[in-house]
């Protein structure tokens, strides 16, 4: 696949971000919080990979592990961690519900 490395799955994706929106809604017994950025977003073609551990886009640093991280962390709380699909910047939303 161009631009991917061999065995490490990586992508250049240089971007900086400018703001970052974050906003909250309780639904029923769920908690939602979302996290929005301005940055580039997710390429299309990577967004079935993002939450698999070793999978990074950063060449030189970054293990992969963050977000395959933090979505097992909500699934062993009852909750889940989603990528939202938006028309700018990358979404994040995270469901918890109560203890």
């Amino acid at each position: 696949t161009p631009g991917m490395s061999e065995g490490r799955g990586q992508v250049p994706f240089p971007f900086q971000v400018r703001s970052l929106r974050v906003w909250a809604k309780a639904s029923g017994k769920a908690v939602h919080l979302w996290v929005q950025d301005t940055g580039p977003g997710v390429p299309e073609d990577i967004r079935d990979k993002i939450f698999m551990p070793f999978f990074t886009t950063k060449k030189e640093k970054g293990t992969g592990l963050g977000l395959a991280l933090a979505r097992a962390a909500m699934r062993e709380m009852g909750g889940d961690l989603q990528l939202v699909p938006t028309s700018s910047g990358a979404c994040f939303e995270l469901t918890l519900e109560p203890a």
